[in-house]
């Protein structure tokens, strides 16, 4: 998640929904001015409604925005992930051993890991990312599918 101040925008980062190219893109952009929502006890993949209770008023002021993924392809990088990059975590080394077990991936997806699961964070799905009592709190959802045509519209 980053947060500007100067340039008064909030973007929620998603797992495995572009959000680490947004994040090189913005601090392209904005280098001096985007910077990480509290300290290192806010994680970068931090929920809509955590940042807004951090940032307070501030948040009204700000654009919000996010993008998402469809299912399948959001499923298929999780998946990947676990299989090619978890395992540098020490924290995950159990999670890793078990998805490693499971062998497949239609196996993969219909496991806890699959259905609950997106990398390392829990949720039912990304709604819950970008809203909160079931109302969605940003400003902007952008599609991973159509990251050009959707990024020309946040910048």
């Amino acid at each position: 998640m980053c947060y500007s101040p100067f340039l008064k925008y909030v973007f929620i980062h998603i797992p495995m929904c572009a959000g680490s190219s947004i994040h090189r893109a913005l601090g392209v952009l904005h280098a001096q001015c985007s910077l990480p929502v509290g300290k290192p006890k806010y994680h970068k993949h931090a929920k809509a409604a955590t940042v807004r209770e951090v940032l307070g008023p501030a948040w009204n002021e700000c654009f919000k925005f996010a993008f998402i993924r469809n299912p399948w392809d959001l499923m298929v990088s999780s998946y990947h992930w676990w299989l090619t990059y978890a395992e540098i975590f020490p924290a995950l080394h159990k999670d890793v051993a078990r998805i490693r077990e499971i062998g497949s991936f239609s196996v993969f997806i219909r496991s806890e890991f699959g259905g609950s699961m997106l990398n390392e964070h829990h949720g039912r799905d990304l709604t819950e990312r970008i809203s909160d009592l079931n109302e969605i709190i940003v400003d902007f959802v952008g599609r991973y599918e159509n990251l050009d045509e959707d990024w020309s519209k946040v910048c």
